[in-house]
């Protein structure tokens, strides 16, 4: 097996999909990047492109960390199978497959989502010209991310000092 450059992992892991395809996993890298792509595409359709953003972000992360953790354990000799995200075996614990193979907790938490994104959305239309409504909006796009950013870095932070305390 080919040793891979750890620079070119990392920069490859920077776009969703094309770390899973530059460590062998087209299947999943191509699913991943579809769903980035879509993330965008739904989100601005029902504009709300600042949740979009934020669902984006965290995807994002979730593809870039997943992406260099496969190519550690590749580097390693282990074996990594190219399943998809909505496979019984990944990490997000996605199964939607046709024959009801999802949890019921999956399903509550995926009819929730929806029922909350679908009232976000009719308020966000409601409102679109109460200035209050926009400066609420605007102030939520702009700081969302660091926002964001900050709480996930405080979160690694926090779980490296309890490890060390384990």
């Amino acid at each position: 097996m080919r040793k891979k450059d750890k620079l070119l992992t990392i920069i490859t892991a920077c776009i969703p999909g094309v770390g899973y395809m530059y460590n062998g996993l087209f299947t999943k890298g191509i699913e991943a990047l579809a769903i980035f792509i879509f993330i965008n595409i739904f989100f601005d359709l029902i504009s709300m492109n600042f949740i979009g953003g934020i669902i984006k972000l965290l995807f994002w992360g979730y593809t870039f960390f997943d992406s260099l953790r496969i190519a550690e354990s590749i580097e390693k000799g282990e074996s990594v199978s190219d399943s998809n995200f909505f496979s019984e075996n990944n990490n997000l614990n996605l199964n939607f497959s046709i024959d009801g193979n999802m949890s019921k907790k999956n399903w509550f938490y995926l009819g929730w989502g929806l029922i909350i994104i679908g009232i976000l959305s009719i308020v966000n239309k409601l409102f679109v010209n109460n200035a209050y409504f926009v400066y609420l909006k605007h102030n939520i796009d702009k700081y969302s991310v660091p926002i964001l950013l900050i709480a996930f870095g405080c979160f690694l932070l926090f779980k490296q000092q309890k490890n060390k305390g384990a």
